[in-house]
């Protein structure tokens, strides 16, 4: 028989899911990163606020290759 052993100071006291009517996708990613983690991580106590799940922002640069030897 094994016991697992788990140090209960990593685990998270809260979790938080999020939903909105008026923010999808990317913007209510952006909101949770950039208000919310900010706003909870300034309480104090408060060791870090970690961001997961959601839509990720993504950017595509589509090049040329004859365009790009030209310049």
């Amino acid at each position: 028989m094994r016991t697992a052993i788990a140090n209960s100071t990593q685990l998270p006291v809260y979790e938080i899911a999020l939903t909105s009517e008026s923010l999808r996708g990317v913007s209510l990613r952006v909101f949770a990163e950039q208000e919310l983690s900010c706003e909870i991580s300034a309480v104090p106590g408060a060791a870090s606020a970690d961001v997961s799940g959601g839509i990720n922002e993504e950017i595509r640069i589509n090049l040329d290759p004859a365009r790009l030897q030209s310049l």
